[in-house]
């Protein structure tokens, strides 16, 4: 069973009117110790719904409102977190963004994911949380062998 996690400076966000904030499977009193300074952006986030399992006073969905009321997300702000662009996939955040103010630390993509050999040149994609690098020469995944055909 989780206990006393802290879940605070997350970004939230989605296209759908129909989405869950939370969902959870086995909640007790002690699941959060903190849930809060976190960003939500949604068509309607209002509309969020908190899905209850297991709930020990047989919750089964909350709004989001009444998730506030029980003491959490009180600090957490409804807003656009500025996405450089998310219809490519480019989740960075623009200047200004407000999920700075929350203390939101951005994530460095440029350091993570599948990198080529050194001082080979890459041109990155994204498709979701993965990377792809294309070469000259195609495709070409770190440690494999390549096979020049000229």
């Amino acid at each position: 069973m989780f206990r006393a996690n802290r879940f605070c400076r997350y970004v939230f966000s989605t296209s759908r009117r129909d989405a869950f904030l939370y969902w959870f499977h086995a909640w007790t009193e002690a699941t959060f110790e903190r849930c809060d300074q976190n960003m939500i952006h949604a068509p309607a986030a209002e509309d969020f719904r908190i899905q209850w399992e297991a709930h020990p006073q047989g919750l089964e969905r909350s709004t989001y409102a009444e998730w506030q009321a029980m003491g959490f997300d009180r600090e957490s702000v409804v807003a656009d977190p500025l996405f450089v662009d998310p219809s490519r996939e480019d989740w960075r955040l623009r200047p200004g963004s407000p999920a700075t103010a929350l203390g939101f630390v951005p994530i460095p993509f440029e350091r993570i994911g599948i990198r080529p050999p050194r001082g080979e040149e890459q041109i990155p994609r994204r498709s979701g949380a993965a990377h792809a690098i294309l070469e000259r020469n195609g495709p070409h995944l770190p440690g494999q062998q390549r096979h020049d055909h000229r």
